[in-house]
């Protein structure tokens, strides 16, 4: 009789072999493989892809265990006959079966499920609505399975105007987060119908509205909306947001995330429509456009009075935006040590000299955070240019596995201390470790815990370096506590 190919694994997550399916169609028997069975689930024969009923019965024959998990993947991916081979030999469900068989509409599977018991929550009609699976919908409905607010933000999240008005029409709560969420995925039809029964809302629904910038509304057909309105606001706001016009023209709140999230991503019709009609802002409308970069909008807010503050500068150099780091300078903006330390951080040496060039002053998070992240150029120039440093430079760079900064900062004379041994434990990095040793860096019982704690970790996932720490330590006799079942 031919083999099954069946690989057992210690952990679930992991990826069994039997997920391809090699197993054979005749009988099954517990004496073809000769394995000793690990204590784990095995849910995730059903996890991964459809079908493997052959794998699941063939593991419950050798005593594999198993657990809700193993029902929820079968309702997940429409699995039915693993799902009924589960219940009928004893495996546990529980509500998220349900649920899991209504987020993906495999109905087959809900209709089992509460057909033999299995218990559901709100989460059931909430998964329907949000995947538009009207159908798991009704029947969870006109079966009695509760359901909530969220029943109709996640419909209107994505544009199931079906869902959400059958849920309306049957009584379904809402709150304000129906609106916010339509305007946040740009479904004006839904936000309208929402609106015109009754639903709340709140500024976020302007915020969500500039943040996402939607240019032209959503639209489903066959949707009971007053389409001549849409078309009116589209054909009438060929620079504005339909959405953003909607909801201000019927009365909807707006704060100054309105404009900072429009500036964030670049929306300037919205922000241009937001402060012509009264929106509020404050310093992070141009913090926001610095940050991703929108000159335009950060010229636009400066040009009209919008505030900015350090974080304008700050942002640039994080993100290497040079052109909005000179603009904002040579129009006043206020800088500090921070605009230098997160040039260094995200490696932008060219805002790191810009800066530096035109009097923004420094410490030593420059070099910590060049260091940290292996931009050895920036370490360079910030040191060749009297940047201060402290122990914390080696200790990053050791952390990270930047043995090259690490090298660099200890041949330039910078302190370090225990911290550069533990950290370089703590990531596995033997290179770093060993050099600082070799070069006198003192260690202490840090070190010891870190390579010892993450021994087992590295045997159980390949971490080849975490292991070489723990040798390493343990032969060079790094002071700590031993168990008396240290590793061998």
């Amino acid at each position: 009789m031919p083999n099954i190919a069946v690989t057992f694994v210690e952990n679930e997550n992991d990826v069994p072999s039997c997920l391809s399916g090699r197993t054979t169609k005749s009988g099954i028997q517990q004496n073809q493989v000769d394995v000793d069975v690990p204590p784990v689930a095995c849910v995730e024969i059903t996890g991964k892809k459809i079908g493997h009923k052959d794998c699941i019965v063939y593991a419950r024959v050798i005593g594999c265990p198993w657990n809700e998990n193993t029902c929820r993947n079968a309702a997940l991916n429409g699995d039915l006959d693993c799902m009924i081979y589960a219940r009928l030999n004893g495996c546990p469900w529980d509500e998220k079966t349900c649920s899991f068989a209504a987020f993906s509409g495999h109905i087959d599977c809900l209709i089992y499920a509460r057909e033999n018991g299995c218990p559901w929550d709100a989460d059931t009609c909430n998964f329907s609505a949000k995947n538009g699976h009207k159908d798991c919908l009704v029947y969870a409905r006109e079966n009695g399975c509760p359901w909530n607010e969220k029943t109709c933000s996640y419909a209107a999240l994505n544009g199931h105007m079906d869902c959400l008005i059958f849920a309306r029409e049957k009584g379904c709560p809402w709150n304000e987060n129906t609106c916010s969420f339509a305007a946040h995925s740009g479904h004006i039809d839904c936000l309208i119908y929402a609106r015109e029964n009754g639903c709340p809302w709140d500024a976020n629904t302007c915020t969500f509205a500039a943040k996402n910038g939607h240019r032209t509304a959503s639209l489903r057909t066959g949707i009971r909306v007053p389409l001549e309105r849409l078309d009116m606001l589209k054909c009438r706001n060929k620079r504005s947001h339909g959405l953003l016009v909607y909801a201000r023209e019927n009365g909807c709140p707006w704060n100054e995330k309105t404009c900072s999230y429009a500036a964030l991503n670049g929306h300037m019709d919205c922000l241009m429509y937001s402060r012509e009609n009264g929106c509020p802002w404050d310093a992070d409308t141009c913090n926001f456009a610095a940050k991703n970069g929108h000159k335009d909008c950060l010229v636009y807010a400066r040009e009209n009075g919008c505030p900015w503050n350090e974080k304008t500068c700050r942002n640039a150099a994080l993100n290497g935006h040079i052109d909005c780091l000179i603009y904002a300078r040579l129009n006043g903006c206020p800088w500090d040590e921070k605009t230098c330390s997160f040039a260094a951080f995200s490696g932008h040496i060219d805002c790191l000299i810009y800066a530096r060039k035109n009097g923004c002053p420094w410490d030593a998070d420059t070099c910590n955070f060049s260091a940290k992240n292996g931009h050895k150029d920036c370490l360079v120039y910030a040191r060749e240019n009297g940047c201060p440093w402290n122990e914390k430079t080696c200790s990053y760079a050791a952390l990270n596995g930047h043995v090259d900064c690490l090298i660099y900062a200890r041949e330039k004379g910078c302190p370090w201390d225990e911290n550069t041994c533990s950290f370089a434990a703590h990531s596995g990095h033997i290179d770093c470790l060993i050099y600082a040793r070799e070069n006198g860096c003192p260690w202490d019982k840090l070190t010891w815990f870190y390579t010892a704690s993450n021994y087992y970790a590295a045997s159980m996932f390949g971490l080849d370096g975490h292991k070489k720490c723990f040798v390493y330590a343990r032969e060079n006799g790094c002071p700590g506590k031993r168990c008396p079942k240290q590793p061998p």
